[in-house]
């Protein structure tokens, strides 16, 4: 599993994701729905159905929720649970700089317990947080606002 192509991605990347969507984002998602592995908290999903409580069932299939419902039957979600994220505690040094969203630091530890830690975030200081971190067993944390800004597919 240490090779496996897996990223995060927050929720207002995510909307980037439907349909209509722009031509970068079609490649990652198409990369993502045919070999990457998507790294999820419960509080992530639960961002993303929220996103899109109001859209039709059709539209659904087409977004974040369809590919999250591909991943899942080809077992590339990689769901950290919440007893993996409890136990990663930040260093009081590391967390009196960070400056996300309190709410937003459950998604710098889902990063911290991936394999590549890549990241796709539109929140600069959630990205900024997450460059910011030191090295994570032995892999420097990225963050960037663009699938195109990452070798995601590397």
């Amino acid at each position: 599993m240490h090779n496996q192509k897996d990223i995060f991605i927050d929720n207002s990347v995510a909307q980037n994701c439907n349909n209509p969507m722009k031509p970068e984002y079609k490649e990652f998602i198409n990369w993502l729905r045919t070999e990457g592995v998507l790294v999820v908290s419960q509080k992530l999903l639960n961002e993303f159905n929220d996103s899109l409580r109001n859209i039709s069932e059709a539209k659904k299939h087409e977004s974040i929720i369809g590919t999250i419902g591909i991943l899942t039957q080809n077992g590339r979600l990689d769901k950290k649970s919440s007893n993996e994220l409890k136990s990663l505690k930040f260093p009081k040094r590391i967390e009196t700089k960070l400056t996300c969203n309190y709410e937003d630091r459950v998604h710098i530890k889902t990063v911290l317990l991936s394999i590549r830690k890549y990241a796709i975030a539109a929140d600069k200081k959630l990205r900024k947080d997450i460059n910011g971190y030191p090295k994570y067993e032995r892999v420097q944390p990225i963050a960037v606002s663009r699938p195109s800004a990452i070798p995601y597919a590397d």
